[in-house]
């Protein structure tokens, strides 16, 4: 399937919206609902970060499966080439904000103004030992948004298996990995099983040409159905753990359906909003400096929160004003930052998100 300028368009926006729930997620400030007690505060944040943003990284891994299986070259050659423009892409800047993350929180938790932020000293990364310090640079860093790009550097290693597979019984293979990931809770590899299913979905769009062979035309009217079906599930999950008896296994695959008309709804609602987002010059500039938003965020966001409640006091309004502001100052700076960068230090700014 060839990606013309207005598919091309389309998934830079959609990636963009996908940043901006991700940054969501992590604007966090209190304990997510369910942990059977209800509050303000805690329903507006579970249920904008911890239900309709949580959609965000699995788009995430169907575009990156599709973008990666475009004309895919089932070669020696071709399957270096791949490898090569991983390394660059995004072990490179996974090892750069891994390393940069921990010695930005080891300097904050040492200069007298800031360690007082950091009170308890299992999380000290002064007293991390070696064996320590490399688990959180390679394998859980201490950037938690970073787990997307080490699943994917994953994924693209064991990618001439998923291209086999999925070109001999994709079908068979994706609902299997589906049915896995629909039931599956409490795993440990809960992450990993979500990267591979949706990962594998993206790429059994470009190896079948799914995208060409069949384009429902998806009117107004069933882009508002999809999208009320992601609120009211989103609303239920939240309401479900009130009522008895409470169900662990419901919860569960509400939680994933949610997920299923999240993604719905981006992708065909998309085409609703599609002339006011091109138009958009803002947006456009904004949706440039996607990965390094991406990459960004979580640090400056840690330090703001943290800054910010040892000056004010935990309360439900003042909760609610931190998390609405978090996102936009967070995107703000990340956006200047990145802008700055790009212009003063091409190859600093090149090197530290993979040449985007």
């Amino acid at each position: 399937m060839v990606i013309n300028k207005e598919l091309s368009q389309k998934i830079k926006h959609i990636s963009l919206i996908s940043t901006v729930f991700v940054v969501l997620i992590h604007s966090v400030n209190v304990g997510m609902i369910p942990v059977f007690r209800f509050d303000f505060d805690s329903f507006i944040q579970s249920f904008i970060s911890g239900y309709l943003s949580i959609c965000a990284v699995p788009m995430f891994f169907i575009i990156s499966g599709f973008l990666f299986f475009q004309r895919f070259d089932f070669t020696v050659k071709g399957i270096s080439y791949k490898y090569m423009k991983m390394f660059i892409r995004l072990v490179l800047p996974y090892l750069f904000w891994s390393i940069s993350t921990i010695f930005f929180f080891l300097i904050m938790q040492t200069l007298p103004y800031t360690r007082l932020l950091f009170s308890n000293p299992d999380y000290h990364i002064a007293n991390y030992d070696i064996n320590i310090l490399l688990y959180r640079i390679f394998i859980y860093p201490l950037a938690d948004h970073l787990w997307y790009i080490r699943d994917l550097v994953v994924l693209i290693l064991i990618s001439p298996l998923i291209f086999l597979i999925v070109d001999m019984i994709g079908l068979i293979y994706l609902l299997s990995l589906f049915f896995i990931w629909l039931v599956g809770y409490g795993w440990v590899f809960s992450n990993e099983i979500t990267a591979i299913t949706f990962f594998s979905l993206g790429s059994y769009i470009a190896i079948d040409n799914i995208a060409e062979k069949y384009q429902p035309l998806v009117s107004k009217n069933k882009c508002i159905v999809f999208l009320l079906i992601w609120i009211i599930v989103s609303l239920i999950i939240i309401i479900q753990p009130f009522l008895y008896p409470y169900i662990k296994i419901l919860q569960v695959i509400l939680y994933k359906i949610s997920i299923v008309f999240g993604l719905l709804s981006l992708w065909y609602g998309y085409e609703i909003f599609k002339s006011r987002l091109i138009d958009n010059s803002f947006i456009n500039k904004l949706s440039d400096y996607n990965f390094f938003i991406y990459l960004f965020h979580f640090s400056f966001m840690s330090l703001f929160k943290k800054f910010t409640f040892s000056i004010i006091s935990f309360g439900t309004i003042n909760n609610l004003i931190v998390y609405m502001i978090t996102p936009f100052i967070t995107i703000y700076i990340s956006y200047i930052l990145g802008v700055t960068l790009k212009h003063r230090f091409a190859s600093f700014y090149s090197f530290i998100t993979g040449g985007r």
